[in-house]
């Protein structure tokens, strides 16, 4: 059983080409590409054989889904 579960706009960030492994909050860090709420529309999904896709715990792997910051766009949700 795949579970999805769709994030609130205000509460993710995302970080993605050169901002990931910037390092410039220190080793190892990422900056985002901008604030909670310029993407928009996440949803995490478990993926297919996660025998238990009810919590997502460090170590698993999930699909992704957004739009805006370099999805598709924002603007036709508003």
């Amino acid at each position: 059983m795949r579970i999805s579960v769709p994030v609130r706009d205000t509460e993710f960030a995302i970080s993605s080409g050169a901002n990931v492994a910037s390092n410039a909050g220190g080793a190892g860090t990422s900056t985002f590409d901008g604030p909670p709420g310029a993407a928009c529309g996440l949803v995490v999904t478990a993926r297919p054989g996660d025998p238990d896709p009810g919590p997502f715990e460090p170590g698993d792997r999930q699909d992704l889904v957004w739009r805006g910051q370099g999805g598709r766009s924002c603007a036709t949700r508003r």
